[in-house]
């Protein structure tokens, strides 16, 4: 069945002179993208197969990209896309393709930010910054930092996501990629949103928002409402929180993108709860969690049961609520999300407060009190880690810099002394020398005067005087001897 589907596609672009099977094949997937990702999956899988037939290795590259792309943003499967892309840099570095491995690299710490996992979010990105510093290439510069600042975004490490984003942004000004940029704006709008600068927030949010709808992305759209709605809520502006999560959770109900699913729906459940509608609340967080659940979304699944069981909490259902918080504390600990599992805590001290037991709230608190202080001693390590990393690097840039100086001094002072030594050869060697007016050959056969010949061949300078004996031959009237 799937060799047949091959030859049809094949068939719809026997008429079509651009480009092999394996790009008109990805072109048909792309084509499908927004409406039926799952067909555009189908033909990536098509073009793929065919790549591996023909021991096309460029084909296989490309359609591994495409199945990649489509597995990471539309069906949220972080681990599977990383397998396309790890095949990707395999098959790269057999043909010493360093762009493609650089932008594998850079698509797999973007997995790994989508998972919460900075540390190897990190390694990834630093792998394909060692090989960009060689590359030297703008556009997957700019991408890099990018994805840098997003990597430090989510442990807060503001200053250090704020350094990234603005080293894209100046990147920015000389490339035209709206997605990167989008992405920046996006970012820095996050930062001013955790600094509590509510008002750059939103303009920062509506640059991200107005450079998506220009280039289409829908993705970025749905990212970009959910925050812009979070902004709202916390400006106490209901209203418009709603309407834009509200808009957000059908554009990606439309585009089918489940990751986005979940976090719209989580955002509606908190703007209900702000507004008291305690059932609706409930309702959203139920739905999060069992989408998330249900497609392996562990740090979605964490919130959403987090959520469940802060709302049944509220009810006084605290048995039920324990139940949903001890499955939010599991799957935060799967990820090493510390800051799901800081709430977590938090929320048991308060099942513990409202329903008198003391001792659990006491211990509850005592665990969220050391997550806190483990999270604080974490950045302040990775900081240290930081300082060193920069002390060492400028040390040794300074060394090498010192040794390259001395290199020009030594390598001066070397041309000096065999030039020296070129002169000292040439005046302690037979010397042609005229017997009537003094002059010197030189060793292009030209004749010299005495003093030009030895001041260019030694540092040997010379201040013409007169002495005794001519001053008597050719000046005797001053000294009163010779012939009158």
């Amino acid at each position: 069945m799937k060799e047949d589907k091959v030859k049809a596609v094949e068939s719809s672009f026997s008429e079509n002179p651009a480009g092999d099977t394996v790009s008109g094949l990805i072109r048909a997937g792309a084509k499908n993208l927004i409406n039926n990702h799952k067909k555009a999956f189908d033909y990536g899988l098509s073009a793929l197969k065919l790549a591996r037939e023909n021991g096309d290795v460029p084909g296989m590259i490309k359609s591994q990209f495409f199945l990649a792309d489509i597995t990471l943003k539309k069906l949220s499967n972080s681990e599977n896309a990383r397998a396309y892309l790890k095949d990707v840099v395999t098959l790269a570095t057999e043909i010493d393709d360093k762009a493609n491995i650089i932008e594998a690299l850079t698509m797999i710490g973007t997995s790994f930010v989508m998972e919460g996992n900075h540390k190897e979010a990190l390694r990834s990105l630093d792998e394909a910054q060692l090989l960009l510093d060689v590359q030297n290439d703008i556009a997957q510069q700019a991408a890099i930092y990018a994805v840098y600042g997003t990597a430090y975004l989510i442990v807060s490490e503001l200053d250090k996501a704020l350094e990234y984003n603005l080293k894209c942004i100046e990147i920015g000004e000389y490339f035209s990629n709206k997605t990167t940029l989008g992405n920046v704006h996006n970012n820095n709008a996050t930062i001013y949103y955790n600094m509590g600068r509510n008002e750059d927030a939103i303009k920062h949010f509506l640059a991200a928002l107005e450079l998506y709808s220009i280039i289409g992305d829908k993705q970025g759209i749905v990212r970009v409402n959910t925050n812009i709605s979070q902004v709202y809520s916390r400006m106490e502006d209901l209203d418009k929180s709603l309407e834009h999560a509200s808009m957000a959770l059908d554009i990606a109900k439309k585009i089918e993108s489940h990751r986005q699913i979940c976090i719209c729906l989580n955002n509606m459940g908190d703007i209900n709860k702000i507004r008291g509608e305690n059932d609706e609340a409930l309702k959203y967080f139920i739905d999060t969690y069992e989408k998330a659940e249900e497609l392996n979304l562990n740090r979605e699944a964490a919130s959403g049961a987090n959520n469940i069981g802060d709302m049944l909490t509220r009810m006084g259902k605290f048995t039920e609520a324990l139940t949903y918080l001890d499955i939010g504390l599991e799957k935060a600990k799967a990820i090493s999300d510390i800051h799901l599992e800081m709430n977590n805590s938090f929320l048991r001290a308060m099942v513990g407060e409202l329903s008198n037991d003391y001792k659990f709230a006491y211990i509850q608190l005592t665990e969220f009190v050391e997550l806190k202080d483990k999270m604080i001693n974490e950045q302040s390590s990775r900081r240290i880690d930081q300082l060193k990393t920069k002390y060492d690097t400028e040390k040794k840039e300074r060394d090498t810099e010192i040794f390259r100086l001395k290199n020009i001094e030594l390598a001066e002072a070397n041309t000096k002394l065999k030039d020296a030594l070129e002169r000292v050869k040439v005046l302690s060697g037979l010397v042609p020398i005229c017997a009537h007016c003094s002059k010197i050959r030189d060793d292009k056969g030209f004749w010299n005067k005495l003093e030009k010949y030895i001041s260019e061949h030694s540092d040997a300078t010379f201040s013409h005087g007169i002495c005794p004996d001519c001053m008597t031959e050719y000046y005797p009237k001053y000294t009163g001897k010779g012939v009158s």
